[in-house]
């Protein structure tokens, strides 16, 4: 059984830009928006310093959120430019998102009370007109290789260790919201794939962890995925990760077998919660996945991978700049999985909402 990981680099960042947000002509503070993520829907305009502006109509994941907070969900997907764009405004969270244009992607956070974008294929502020042709692609060129229009549902488990309760405050609402945001990015990660990540199931150890959460992040993982198989059953999934804020050794940031998504014994991985962004633990997230669904790490160098920015998401180290894009590598691989079977459990339209369990003494109790 082959291992996949990736670690932690020190990577130049791209500057942020400055943005502001609107809807319906009036200017959002973060408060603001925190308030219109209240709604069930709304549109908002991204302006940048040029005012230069586009618009993305944004609507309820309904994939991530509880039965008893439909209605009341801050978290958001929309298109833009045949690409979704996931947007977090969950006022026990950071605002976060991942926003495309035509020839860019940009990740949304706010700091000090001003919004922000981060490029991250192109080092560049500007927004392309929608009224001029561009002559760079929305998608590379081999998103072309995904004919398949087959639609996969990931039914996807998240387990929070106790050091991530004791981060959020001791608050387990605010670390169900941090395992929901970050869910909500990897869906958009995902989208070209046309593979939804749906957050079936999600259990947060308060009192102490379930086993030893060590800092070998291999014995942690296979404690895990021993849990996973006792537990199963009894919450179905289809692939599930435990999140911690342990820091592994070596600068590990992620841990999992390649090629086991949907295997009883080994769809799982490790992830630590190195971010405040959750966009940057969604790409770590999602990063593991690709390594469950067979995908090996990126060889960058000029002939291999193709990869339209300074990295795809499937390089072997993972700094400040979080990768949106899939590379060429990645592609062929999860092609190659897909016709080879290995997305057996991921025809079903998910039928179970996401519930929550409170794991305590060894205890579990399922929550609606």
């Amino acid at each position: 059984m082959t291992l996949g990981s990736v670690n932690e680099a020190s990577m130049s960042i791209y500057p942020s830009c400055p943005l502001r947000i609107i809807n319906n002509s009036k200017l959002l503070a973060k408060q603001e928006l925190y308030e219109l993520g209240k709604n069930n829907n709304f549109t908002l305009t991204f302006a940048n310093a040029n005012n230069q502006q586009f618009s993305i109509f944004y609507f309820q994941n309904k994939d991530v959120i509880l039965p008893s907070d439909r209605g009341k969900s801050c978290f958001f997907q929309g298109m833009h430019d045949n690409q979704l764009s996931a947007l977090n405004v969950c006022e026990n969270d950071a605002i976060s998102g991942l926003i495309p244009t035509k020839t860019n992607i940009f990740e949304l956070k706010e700091e000090d009370g001003n919004f922000l974008l981060t490029p991250k294929i192109k080092n560049e502020c500007h927004f392309s007109s929608r009224n001029k042709r561009s002559n760079t692609a929305k998608s590379p060129e081999y998103y072309s290789k995904l004919e398949d229009e087959k639609t996969r549902y990931l039914e996807l488990a998240l387990f929070l260790d106790n050091s991530m309760y004791v981060k959020y405050d001791k608050d387990e609402e605010k670390a169900v919201l941090r395992a929901q945001a970050v869910t909500n990015i990897v869906n958009s990660l995902y989208f070209p794939f046309k593979v939804r990540v749906s957050l079936v199931y999600v259990e947060v150890w308060k009192d102490k962890d379930i086993f030893d959460v060590a800092t070998a992040a291999e014995k942690t993982l296979d404690k895990f995925l021993e849990y996973r198989r006792q537990i199963i059953r009894a919450h179905p999934h289809d692939n599930a990760h435990l999140l911690t804020n342990i820091r592994f050794e070596e600068g590990v940031l992620g841990k999992a077998y390649k090629g086991t998504m949907c295997s009883f014994d080994y769809s799982g991985g490790v992830d630590v919660d190195h971010s405040p962004n959750a966009a940057a633990v969604a790409a770590t997230l999602a990063h593991e996945i690709g390594h469950n669904f067979g995908m090996d790490h990126d060889i960058m160098d000029g002939s291999s991978c193709s990869c339209p920015g300074p990295q795809c998401l499937m390089a072997p180290s993972l700094g400040q700049v979080l990768p949106s894009f899939w590379s060429e590598c990645s592609v062929d691989s999860i092609v190659n999985s897909f016709e080879r079977g290995i997305d057996v459990c991921l025809e079903n339209v998910p039928e179970k909402t996401l519930t929550k369990a409170v794991c305590g003494n060894g205890v579990v109790e399922g929550q609606e």
